[in-house]
């Protein structure tokens, strides 16, 4: 009715695709019915989350649409828009002497391909699944971005995501879904542990060296090398289950991490998991000697200091495992921060943040966490200290490496 009041005055009244999530079907259904209410001119504005634009602009063509939008090469923000080539070049099969796509090549073999390149739009897993939920594409890019889930548990907390706050982003809300997300985890994991570790901890006088990811660990592997020949130690490495140093086991917080390395897990070595790791959620390892932590438990009077519930920095999540296995003293490399423009990691890290905002923003989160760590420490007895150079210099070791 308003568009038939209006249709005079109105040039074009449009449907977007906001979120790229239309289906084929449903776009004919929604161009079928406007077509049989009005003869109002109508557009179509598609976006490409789903790589279903050329398809739904198929199939509102068929419903009697009289214009649809598209850029060369599909530029547009985040998944991008309809390709006028690839319109262009249905055309020209259907009409070859109306249509010519060569120009329009011509122009994106020359321009396009250097813009793409700068400024990155199309296919990506985030406009996927802003797609699949018909929600704001800052809800899955954030959540993978923090390179701390895996796809199945970003799909489960996109799936918990209210029909109200999807169309427009809210960090209070991720806040709330990975909240969500880590408190379901923690208040249903279990803990067990080998009796293979409990020797282990007693025969180093409850005292463990975690080796965690930053540069510093190949820097100062000589001098980490001679720590652990003059200390009674259990050697932990964090979520990288081949260091450059022997260890007795590996620490696990992060799902992420142990589908990359799974097949490189020793079966004969300790191998301790985080709630993360629930049981039946990964394929069997044929592991030896497996320990599961929740440091929930520990916790006195259940209540957590973490916003998360638990850290989300897996070091520190490494400690309270090791503590509620029974380590007293617990000593870390390798922890260094992050910082811009050198190597932050021992190894090829395919995940590491380079963003200066991401960057202070990983940061302050870990010194967070180990100021809740260390008051943490004060009620249960234990303690915890960074021995290789770090930002973090309140937690460093009365006697760091030299």
């Amino acid at each position: 009715d308003l568009m038939n009041r209006f249709k005079e005055e109105v040039a074009y009244f449009y449907v977007a695709d906001s979120f790229g999530s239309l289906m084929p079907k449903r776009t004919r259904e929604i161009f079928t019915t406007l077509r049989f209410g009005t003869d109002a001119a109508l557009g179509f504005h598609p976006h490409n989350n789903l790589q279903l634009a050329f398809a739904n602009c198929l199939e509102a063509m068929e419903a009697g649409v009289d214009v649809i939008d598209g850029s060369v090469f599909g530029m547009g923000r985040g998944a991008g828009n309809l390709f006028t080539d690839a319109m262009l070049a249905y055309y020209e099969q259907c009409n070859p002497e109306r249509y010519q796509l060569v120009p329009v090549l011509q122009f994106a073999d020359l321009y396009m391909e250097a813009q793409k390149e700068s400024y990155s739009w199309g296919y990506s897993l985030p406009q996927l699944l802003s797609g699949v939920f018909h929600c704001h594409p800052n809800y899955p890019t954030n959540l993978l971005r923090e390179k701390a889930y895996t796809a199945d548990d970003i799909y489960g907390m996109l799936r918990q995501l209210p029909e109200a706050n999807k169309s427009r982003y809210s960090i209070e809300q991720l806040e709330q879904m990975k909240e969500g997300h880590f408190s379901k985890l923690a208040a249903s994991a279990a803990v067990e542990c080998c009796s293979s570790i409990r020797d282990l901890c007693a025969k180093n006088n409850k005292r463990a060296l975690l080796i965690c990811g930053g540069n510093s660990v190949a820097a100062y592997q000589d001098q980490i090398s001679k720590f652990i020949e003059a200390s009674d130690v259990s050697v932990f490495a964090v979520n990288n289950p081949q260091p450059p140093l022997p260890t007795d086991g590996v620490f696990f917080g992060n799902r992420r991490r142990v589908l990359q390395y799974s097949d490189q897990i020793s079966t004969d070595s300790e191998v301790i998991f985080g709630p993360e790791i629930h049981e039946g959620a990964e394929v069997n390892f044929a592991l030896e000697k497996v320990s599961r932590v929740n440091a929930l438990k520990i916790m006195p009077e259940g209540r957590s200091p973490y916003p998360m519930v638990l850290p989300l920095n897996s070091a520190i999540e490494a400690i309270l495992g090791l503590v509620q296995l029974g380590y007293k003293e617990v000593f870390l490399c390798g922890l260094d921060g992050y910082t811009g423009g050198q190597p932050s990691h021992y190894y090829a890290e395919q995940d590491a943040v380079s963003v200066p905002e991401e960057i202070a923003k990983q940061n302050a989160q870990i010194n967070n966490e180990l100021q809740a760590t260390q008051s943490l420490a004060a009620q249960l007895g234990f303690s915890f200290s960074i021995i290789t150079p770090t930002l973090f210099t309140d937690y460093t070791a009365k006697a760091p490496l030299a």
